[in-house]
């Protein structure tokens, strides 16, 4: 899994001439680095970012490092980040294209910078996100030069190959001769250092979103909408702390988005001018590209033969030792001719050969495997040996006596039939009445009878156990759900993607081996999300139950000051009305301030405001005698 990153500016600017130009590159720029940034999420083992101006101008930086890592190089010289992103702002041609990349590698190792991107063969420089299978047929047929190892540069051999070097203009006819032969998975952006003007996009099963910014006249490529989003919001939050208004903020209604269908490829026109009304129609042309199945120069579907399969071993040695004799179609056995050649004797190999693969089937109450019994012949057999039962057997009889029951812990009338026909096999013992062989040495009924109450137990057990499930259904039915939505792997390569291994490795692993693998990958993954999950329910029941301890606490509080606030009122009102005209208020004012020890400074100031002392004078002068 690769992230891309695509800066593409339209219609006719001259950034060295126009400030409103100038300022509009600076801030493409400012987004597009965030993007980088985001895109690391989805690759750590390179990073790499190119540029091409009108003139003509190419430039490109790649390491074999993550984006954090590539974009914290200062120093100003045009080897380290900073001095790249110096030459984007100010080298006095117009800026037209700006692409990114942040590798996970597949195909190809990281510590070769040729295998990192964007990709350079010839005048095609791209990107690549997703894995190719048939890269080396592409090379066969091409016979054209090869720089690296990875898979990715096939695709631009191609494209190099049908512009005859670079010298023609991109057609919609030669991108799908291009898309036509490759076969795998990919999210591609790719262009011409010698035409500045056309894009070529397209996707197979990897994801490639668009947003078209018309303020900067210009769209943003990334493989997924949430890097776009998160850069045009720290665009807007530099602009408006730092800035001071010098870049306009960019509205919700000025960012249009837009996804590429799968199975499309695309030209972009950067010719084409940008205003209020324009639409991602009105830039780029797409075309449906044709399915897997009919596409060409694929590789030849062969079957995987893991090396540790024992069946498919086994079949392929029988086969082999089977030669037809007189026209009669019977196994001859070179090993032993003169008992075989009737065409009826089994060989001595073949029955151990059978023995040596015995069936196994789950059983639920032991909860582990164990080899598949002949129901049949135990039937027919009527000599029980006790020594050698074992907790195996005693289960298949306890199968054989309710298998034709849909479930037999759940009733307790069969789980009675089982335990008679069990203590039925142990009296019988102890009195000496069972037909045993002679030569079975006889064992303690004890060591029968503990192996009986294991069984028990074990009965027990399981039906605790369903029961309990019943009462988590919705547990039950989330973990349902859950699994609905893990990640479907359709290819090997996208095995191989998950297990971050090449897919020549993967082929020679057995079958076992992968499977291993591939839990070891998802366990962690599902521990954790089951383990957050429980701690974020945890932690919110945790906080609801603090929210509501405060929530009651202020009521509580709010309630208590309201009764205060009544009583001071009632003080003040019982006050009011004995007062006499004749009386002086200054006098009344200081018999009533010392009256009520809830009159005081603060119980006044929280029950009447400035205004409310402003107009009432008998008011004010409890106040004053108040604060004395």
């Amino acid at each position: 899994m690769c992230g891309i990153l695509g800066a593409l500016r339209f219609g006719e600017l001259n950034d060295s001439t126009n400030e409103e130009h100038n300022w509009m590159r600076k801030a493409s720029l400012l987004i597009a680095a965030g993007i980088l940034e985001k895109t690391e999420k989805r690759g750590k083992d390179a990073t790499g970012i190119s540029a091409l101006f009108n003139d003509g101008r190419f430039i490109l930086q790649k390491m074999g490092t993550d984006a954090k890592t590539f974009m914290s190089r200062f120093g100003g010289k045009k080897e380290d980040f900073q001095g790249f992103m110096k030459i984007l702002r100010e080298y006095e041609s117009t800026l037209k294209i700006i692409t990114g990349h942040c590798r996970k590698k597949s195909v190809g190792g990281s510590f070769d910078n040729v295998n990192n991107h964007p990709v350079k063969a010839n005048k095609i420089v791209g990107l690549h996100n997703g894995t190719l299978k048939n890269q080396n047929i592409i090379f066969e047929n091409l016979k054209c030069k090869r720089d690296g190892d990875v898979d990715s540069e096939a695709i631009f051999r191609l494209l190099d190959y049908y512009t005859k070097g670079g010298k023609e203009p991109f057609t919609m006819e030669m991108v799908e001769d291009t898309f036509n032969r490759l076969e795998g998975t990919f999210s591609i952006i790719a262009y011409n250092i010698d035409n500045p003007n056309q894009v070529v996009v397209g996707r197979d099963g990897r994801p490639a979103e668009f947003c078209l910014v018309k303020p900067l006249k210009t769209v943003f490529i990334a493989s997924e909408k949430a890097y776009i989003e998160h850069a045009l919001w720290r665009y807007n939050q530099t602009a408006a702390l730092f800035y001071d208004g010098q870049y306009p903020r960019i509205k919700s209604a000025d960012a249009v988005f837009k996804t590429l269908i799968d199975d499309t490829a695309g030209i972009f026109d950067l010719t084409k001018e940008i205003d209020e009304n324009s639409e991602m129609a009105d830039l780029l042309d797409t075309k449906k590209l044709p399915l897997t199945s009919q596409r060409i120069w694929k590789v030849p579907v062969k079957s995987t033969v893991y090396p540790n399969d024992a069946y498919r071993n086994r079949q392929q040695t029988d086969d082999k030792k089977k030669v037809t004799v007189g026209g009669q179609g019977e196994p001859l056995n070179t090993a032993a001719s003169d008992k075989s050649m009737t065409g009826t004797t089994k060989t001595k190999d073949a029955a151990e050969s059978r023995r040596r693969f015995v069936a196994r089937v789950w059983n639920e109450d032991l909860n582990k495997f164990i080899p598949k019994t002949d129901i049949k012949a135990m039937e027919s057999t009527q000599v029980i040996n006790l020594e050698k039962k074992t907790i195996n057997d005693l289960t298949s009889v306890f199968r054989e006596v309710t298998k034709e029951q849909n479930d037999p812990f759940n009733k307790s009338e069969q789980n009675a039939l089982v335990e008679k026909k069990f203590t039925h096999e142990v009296e019988e013992y102890k009195s000496g009445k069972t037909a045993v062989l002679n030569n079975i040495i006889p064992i303690e009924a004890k060591a029968l009878e503990v192996e009986v109450n294991q069984l028990k137990v074990i009965k027990e057990k399981t039906a605790s156990a369903r029961l309990e499930s019943k009462d988590h259904l919705d547990g039950l039915k989330a973990t349902i759900q859950a699994s609905k939505e893990l990640l479907r792997l359709d290819t090997i390569d996208e095995v191989a993607e998950l297990l971050n291994a090449d897919v020549e490795n993967i082929e020679k692993l057995s079958l076992p081996a992968i499977t291993n693998r591939l839990l070891k990958a998802q366990f962690s993954k599902m521990f954790l999300t089951g383990w957050m999950a429980k701690c974020d329910a945890l932690k919110t029941q945790t906080i609801d139950k603090h929210i509501e301890a405060i929530d009651k606490h202020v009521e509580e509080e709010k309630e208590v000051k309201s009764r205060k606030h009544i009583r001071v009122l009632k003080h003040i009102v019982n006050a009011l009305g004995q007062y006499d005209e004749k009386q002086l208020v200054s006098e009344w004012a200081k018999k009533w301030a010392t009256s009520y020890s809830e009159i005081n400074t603060e119980t006044l100031s929280a029950v009447f405001n400035e205004g409310d002392l402003r107009d009432n004078d008998k008011v004010t002068e409890i106040m004053k005698y108040v604060k004395k």
